[in-house]
């Protein structure tokens, strides 16, 4: 096993991003749920009633790329989504019952190909590098 103390941070998490990509896709596959699709879902079980701003900005994307990803979901019966009561002009995207059942499914999924990936790591050692890379996105969020 190679020593990677040296490469510069960045690179490392993109490889792993890499890794868990691949992994994810996998895991979702049989669900017939993307990536994007899972986080979305993801976002909504947490945060329901957002905008297509609002969910973009949590995502790091267009407010565009949220919408063609919602518009799937919502012509699979897994969202829904209604205007604002004061801005018309804005929609608000909740999941359906069939989202919040299939995200409960896709969440665990993702999870096992988290699992797979750090089996290597001692559950402590886990706990940390969350712990960790938490605390790096807390202290550049705001």
């Amino acid at each position: 096993m190679s020593s990677h103390e040296e490469t510069p941070l960045g690179l490392l998490i993109a490889h792993v991003y890499r890794l868990l990509l691949i992994r994810s896709n996998e895991g979702l596959r049989p669900f017939g749920v993307t990536v994007p699709q899972a986080q979305c879902l993801t976002i909504l079980s947490e945060r329901p009633g957002l905008s297509n701003v609002e969910m973009a900005a949590e995502l790091n994307v267009t407010p565009q790329a949220v919408s063609i990803v919602q518009r799937s979901l919502e012509d699979a019966g897994l969202v829904e989504r209604s205007r604002n009561s004061t801005d018309g002009r804005v929609l608000m995207t909740s999941l359906t019952d069939k989202g919040r059942k299939l995200f409960k499914r896709c969440d665990a999924a993702m999870r096992d190909s988290d699992n797979e990936l750090l089996k290597v790591l001692p559950a402590a050692d886990r706990r940390r590098i969350k712990k960790l890379l938490g605390a790096l996105i807390e202290s550049q969020s705001g």
